[in-house]
């Protein structure tokens, strides 16, 4: 059979045709497959994702949950609005303010006075690095009263507000548990209420384990008046180390010391510590502050020894001390009252405090 050139060529073309037609139809069924996969795929993809931020989710819920806890665990201690805090202090914790107080506090003038004093007392000594975790005692009496504030036992120095301080009498019993559930140290307490049944004058002891005054205490020598700081701090008493201070004895012991000469205020506890003794927080404070930087020098200093050191002439040391003694009156602002021992500088301290938002309360006496 043969056939022509023009049946040849639409033969050739119906089948390049046809096989075109198959190619494309597997092409296609190809793509659906393709494009199934990739749908499911998808599908899959997008499940995964979902079920990761629903896990991201629950995870966020829980750290979020664990903070408030944290939050209202430390605002049940305190009794303070602690949640938000307003900034942030140089360890970088929230601040607690200081004053907090509310505005129909039952509290005397006399005592809401001191109840903030003494809590920026625990600020600033733990501002300088002397606190010493939940341990020592800061105590402040209340004017015309039998009654003494104290830390309680149990929380850190910048944990410690106006309203969280325990009130009680003298010989330790409880008036006023404040804002918390502490209780105090009875034994640390002894130190402090044999000063202030034996110093009625005594207004504010203060007691830290600075390492320098620690290092000083067990120093044959005691501490020298070396630099200037040692001179402003001036007479020192010495209490020999017997144990931990816990028997009516122990007191007892104390109460004779702290008579013997009222000049010395300032208490060096052999192989202890120190206990500043002022008449007002900001003098206690200011002593504090001097026989610290005054230990510090000494432990630097007597690299060289006792004897490579110098000790000024009597007659230079009593001029100092005479002279701190006078407060800050070296000034040309004649309207504004002398200041007392301490007082110019503790200004300063509130300022310093209320500017970094820790809220003293403080009724500034000086322009500024």
């Amino acid at each position: 059979m043969s056939i022509t050139l023009d049946q040849l060529t639409k033969l050739l073309q119906t089948e390049r045709e046809q096989t075109l037609k198959e190619q494309r139809a597997q092409f296609q069924s190809e793509l659906k497959t393709l494009q199934a996969q990739l749908k499911a795929e998808n599908a899959e993809a997008k499940a995964e994702r979902e079920a990761l931020q629903e896990e991201l989710k629950k995870i966020t819920e829980k750290l979020q949950e664990q903070k408030l806890q944290v939050t209202d665990a430390i605002k049940n201690v305190l009794n303070l609005p602690v949640a938000k805090p307003f900034g942030r202090d140089h360890k970088n914790r929230p601040l607690i303010p200081i004053d907090d107080l509310p505005a129909d506090s039952p509290y005397s003038p006399e005592e809401k006075d001191a109840r903030r004093k003494l809590a920026c007392l625990f600020r600033l000594v733990d501002d300088n690095g002397w606190s010493y975790y939940i341990y020592n005692h800061i105590t402040l009496t209340i004017p015309g009263t039998d009654y003494v504030l104290i830390n309680p036992y149990g929380l850190l120095y910048h944990e410690i507000t106006a309203s969280s301080l325990i009130k009680i009498t003298y010989d330790g019993k409880l008036v006023d548990r404040g804002t918390t559930k502490f209780g105090i140290n009875k034994n640390g307490y002894i130190i402090h209420s044999a000063i202030h049944e034996a110093r009625p004058d005594i207004r504010c002891t203060i007691h830290v384990h600075h390492y320098a005054v620690a290092g000083v205490s067990a120093m044959k020598c005691g501490m020298l008046p070396i630099n200037q700081e040692a001179m402003v701090a001036g007479p020192v008493a010495y209490v020999k180390y017997e144990g931990v201070f816990e028997q009516e004895s122990d007191k007892e012991r104390l109460k004779q010391l702290v008579k013997e000469d009222k000049q010395k205020k300032v208490l060096l506890l052999r192989n202890h510590g120190c206990v500043t003794m002022g008449e007002t927080a900001e003098e206690a404070f200011r002593l504090l502050f001097v026989t610290i930087n005054a230990c510090e020098t000494q432990a630097k200093s007597l690299v060289v020894g006792e004897n490579g050191v110098v000790v000024p002439e009597k007659a230079a040391l009593d001029h100092v001390y005479n002279y701190a003694q006078r407060g800050a009156t070296n000034y040309d602002n004649k309207e504004t009252k002398p200041f007392g021992y301490g007082e110019f500088e503790w200004e300063a301290f509130m300022r310093d405090l209320d500017s970094r938002g820790f809220v003293t309360g403080h009724n500034y006496k000086a322009p500024h």
